[in-house]
């Protein structure tokens, strides 16, 4: 029984880390395509993976912004948040060692030349209350289309979505950096030359952050419903939530059973 509820506890953070694991990790090939074959050939790549990736880890956030918005709408509490929140940062720190680990392999001529990098720069380019805009705005942006149901077919809906994402990321890849990740700009860039770590969490945490915050908001004012939701997914939402909140009570109540039994052993 303890083995059961440990490992329903701890699965949903292993299934955030692995998927951020494996989106910030994703960074280091979408940047070489964008080198030698510009924003269309990352634009080709980042598409139909990330799409393919969504439909296959169905479980779990892949960015910190997924668990804000989980929380802004009260499906997950604030202590849950905050850890998962913790496990992503963890995820983005580790695809840096990944992928300095696959450089090591030598796939493309340009990894030795990687390597040679003893020092990194700030991908923010511009200034830090620009670039706090930047990011916001375009979190906003992706995050209210990624609200939308306008098709009834899921992987073709998930295909535009990422469409959308990708063009926003080429238009702002060298103002900022365009992440709309925060765990994958702190993974990739915390630290680096030219931004001081107030201004990175400044740019890339809050800025995302309020963005998702607006997002919602302007989703209550203008919303596009262009496929009406089956009842089964009308219904997902509250049923997640109504999910965690059973996990949370068999958790206290666990807890509770364990206090009384040592109560009265002693």
């Amino acid at each position: 029984i303890v083995f059961n509820i440990l490992s329903k506890f701890f699965k949903i953070y292993a299934q955030d880390f692995f998927k951020t694991l494996v989106f910030c990790t994703y960074s280091f090939g979408h940047g070489l395509m964008r080198d030698y074959h510009g924003n269309l050939g990352y634009f080709i790549v980042v598409v139909p993976l990330n799409t393919i990736t969504v439909l296959m880890f169905t479980s779990g956030e892949g960015n910190p912004l997924g668990n804000w918005t989980n929380y802004l709408k009260g499906v997950i509490p604030l202590w849950k948040f905050i850890t998962r929140i913790i496990v992503q940062i963890a995820a983005g720190l580790s695809a840096y060692r990944l992928g300095r680990t696959i450089y090591k392999l030598d796939y493309h001529w340009s990894f030795a030349h990687q390597l040679t990098e003893t020092e990194c720069t700030s991908a923010l380019t511009v200034p830090v209350y620009a670039g706090f805009l930047i990011e916001l705005s375009g979190t906003m942006y992706d995050a209210w289309v990624g609200y939308q149901q306008l098709l009834r077919f899921k992987p073709l809906e998930i295909f535009l979505k990422f469409m959308n994402m990708a063009a926003v990321v080429c238009m702002g890849v060298y103002l900022t950096g365009m992440f709309m990740h925060p765990s994958m700009a702190t993974g990739l860039t915390f630290g680096c030359k030219g931004t001081s770590p107030l201004e990175h969490i400044f740019v890339y945490w809050a800025g995302p952050f309020i963005g998702i915050f607006l997002a919602l908001k302007l989703d209550k004012f203008i919303n596009l419903r262009g496929a009406k939701k089956t009842e089964k997914e009308s219904s997902r939402t509250d049923t997640s939530k109504e999910n965690h909140l059973e996990e949370q009570d068999q958790w206290n109540n666990n807890l509770r059973q364990r206090k009384k039994k040592k109560y009265y052993t002693k």
